[in-house]
């Protein structure tokens, strides 16, 4: 089932967003683009039930701001910019962390539990960082841990805050394979992207951000246009497409 957005609004004190009303398919990748500071966060997060909210968030059919946050978890996963956890503990012990909601209350791992945690590190490429504290390994890796602690929580949506920020080239690519690998598998992303690139070889559908509002929704070659970049990011491009992928790419105009 879709994740619907019926009049939403909300964020916090300094900045508001909304209203929007719009669905997000299910099975597919959305990628949300925009500025800095236009709300693409805020919306993710209120999507999650992290940012209160007016209007009504459904997620499977699930009223985000009435259900148990417990049984929301086993539903949405989200991966946060810059999460914070204590540098002490092990790459394997976060990437654990993910199978909190489908444990009970004394936290007892099953076999199925160290399957779905092995088979997450291996998926983010750091099984042989397993026993290596955070504190010991650089940013990038700690971002692919994250990563794996979020496909370890197993659950149909999955709402990723720029999971490429810290990464190599070669590692972004790879992650937005795996995300794409996975809505192959039935699973409903939603990406915050800053590389409009990425986000229209890897999206099914680009939502635009700007100034708390959706300005555009639609298939990337719909939406990555020299007009829509122009007003949104002030910016004069030419938009051509890709001779890989044929997505469009732009290369700004010399001024």
């Amino acid at each position: 089932m879709s994740i619907d957005l019926n009049d939403v609004q909300g964020g916090h004190a300094s900045f508001q967003l909304g209203p929007i009303t719009t669905q997000i398919a299910t099975g597919q990748l959305t990628a949300l683009i925009g500025p800095n500071g236009c709300g693409k966060s805020t919306l993710l997060n209120m999507i999650a039930g992290v940012l209160p909210q007016t209007g009504r968030i459904a997620i499977g059919g699930l009223d985000v701001a009435q259900t148990p946050r417990r049984t929301l978890a086993k539903h949405v996963t989200l991966l946060a910019q810059n999460p914070v956890v204590p540098p002490a503990i092990s790459v394997e012990q976060l990437v654990h962390y993910g199978r909190a909601p489908h444990q009970n209350m004394f936290g007892m791992r099953s076999s199925a539990d160290v399957q779905i945690v092995g088979d997450a590190m291996d998926a983010a490429g750091i099984s042989d960082l397993k026993d290596r504290k955070l504190s010991q390994i650089s940013g990038g890796q700690r971002q692919r841990v994250f990563i794996a602690m979020g496909i370890a929580q197993d659950t149909p949506y999955l709402l990723f805050d720029e999971p490429t920020s810290f990464l190599d080239i070669r590692f972004q690519y790879e992650t937005l394979d795996l995300l794409a690998a996975l809505t192959r598998r039935g699973k409903t992303c939603v990406v915050v992207l800053h590389d409009i690139a990425q986000a229209a070889r890897y999206a099914d559908t680009l939502i635009v951000m700007g100034e708390g509002r959706m300005l555009a929704k639609g298939t990337p070659r719909d939406v990555v246009t020299s007009g829509l970049i122009r007003d949104v990011y002030g910016l004069k491009v030419r938009v051509y497409d890709d001779p890989e992928t044929g997505t469009p790419v732009m290369t700004p105009c010399v001024i």
